[in-house]
């Protein structure tokens, strides 16, 4: 069901590097994040409208789906496209689903494939309610919890309900870019995609990636009611970063736009750690120690000088035989073990212990799938954290990537 613009050429390796620098400098020239990986270069053109750019033997790909950015990132995907095409010496191949690139009949864009989309979920969905639908969710991100009888989107939850309205009516608040130029609707989305999905609102001066968010979302919505003062934007959600990061409040007279419950952050999310998911406040400070590839969770904290509550730290492990045995995780002499604990989680069995150190508590559980193990190790700064650390511990399970 991808809606997709693909671009293919034939390269020789000592052209490869100019043609990133190539891509490099456009990138710059419209305003494109640029993200360079092993053996990927990305153009970040708006959220969730990325261009991949992949080398395989003498062939250089261009890949972009537009199913969540929208018809207008298709659209600004196509003419960048033209530029490529008439400035680099390759010959090209392209490839799009739609058509869009040879017609450029926008109208048909949206009725024929964008809207379709939209009732192609709401098939897909009639014929398996059950299922949890997360739509173009990445692997590797947080997962939101699961609300019955909706779909997680990157423009926050939708219902099954909803879905089976006119498209029409559901597309300017499902998709990002809607229409051929950024718009204020353009840039009340953008900011709508990053409330939904990586604000920390209250805690948004808890580091810099949290107050880069919130001050993006702030500028955003900013340029959205200076393009249009008439459009309807979450002034409420607007007010708390500006105070959270302490910014000037500049939409005095904007009319409030009320979303029920949004922010996927405000709320408990799945993280992913390898095979196992831990489920955990959205708004925790997360970190990977390079030294030991654990995973580490800090409870959310509104300033530096904040006192701490809770930190969780989890290692995992496979081994080539099944694992039953649990190791003594209470070796040092200066630990006082107040507590023990057993559970089966479907298939995991933890067993962990409630410990007293000098200066705070500790939860310290193992947990056991098959062949696969992971330790937790959740410190609290009083004992009346602890049945919501070990309630942290109960609810971990075992996923296998597929």
């Amino acid at each position: 069901m991808a809606i997709e613009l693909l671009l293919e050429g034939k390269i020789v390796e000592d052209e490869k590097e100019s043609f990133l620098e190539y891509l490099r400098h456009l990138a710059k020239h419209k305003y494109c994040k640029v993200n360079e990986f092993e053996d990927i270069l990305q153009l970040v053109v708006c959220p969730e409208g990325y261009i991949n750019c992949t080398f395989e033997d003498e062939y250089v790909t261009l890949t972009a789906q537009s199913e969540v950015a929208g018809p207008g990132f298709h659209a600004f995907v196509a003419k960048l496209y033209d530029e490529i095409v008439e400035e680099c010496k390759i010959e090209f191949s392209l490839a799009d689903t739609t058509n869009y690139y040879f017609d450029r009949n926008f109208k048909k864009l949206n009725e024929q494939f964008f809207y379709r989309w939209i009732e192609g979920i709401a098939s897909l969905i009639e014929e398996k309610k059950n299922q949890q639908w997360c739509i173009s969710w990445p692997l590797d991100a947080y997962r939101p919890l699961r609300k019955q009888n909706y779909i997680i989107s990157a423009m926050g939850y939708f219902s099954f309900e909803d879905l089976k309205k006119d498209p029409k009516e559901i597309a300017p608040n499902f998709f990002i870019w809607n229409h051929l130029e950024k718009d204020a609707s353009y840039y009340r989305n953008c900011a709508i995609n990053l409330l939904w999905k990586e604000c920390y609102f209250e805690y948004s001066k808890m580091n810099e990636a949290s107050d880069n968010v919130a001050h993006q979302i702030i500028d955003l919505l900013e340029l959205a009611y200076k393009m249009d003062p008439k459009l309807p934007l979450p002034v409420d959600i607007y007010n708390l970063l500006c105070d959270s990061v302490d910014c000037e409040k500049l939409l005095q007279d904007a009319e409030n736009e009320v979303i029920k419950d949004i922010g996927y952050r405000r709320h408990d999310v799945i993280y992913n750690f390898g095979n196992w998911r831990i489920q955990a406040p959205g708004t925790c400070d997360v970190d990977v120690d390079e030294t030991t590839g654990s995973l580490v969770l800090i409870a959310p904290y509104k300033s530096d000088d904040a006192n701490w509550t809770w930190i969780m730290r989890a290692s995992a492990y496979a081994f080539n035989q099944t694992i039953t045995d649990f190791i003594d995780l209470f070796e040092e002499k200066d630990t006082k073990v107040l507590d023990t604990f057993e559970y089966q989680n479907s298939d995991v069995k933890i067993k962990g212990n409630v410990s007293k150190y000098d200066g705070y508590y500790a939860i310290e559980a193992q947990c056991n799938h098959d062949s696969e193990t992971i330790l937790i190790s959740i410190s609290i700064c009083d004992l009346s954290l602890k049945d919501m650390a070990i309630q942290m511990i109960q609810d971990i399970y075992f996923e296998e990537l597929k």
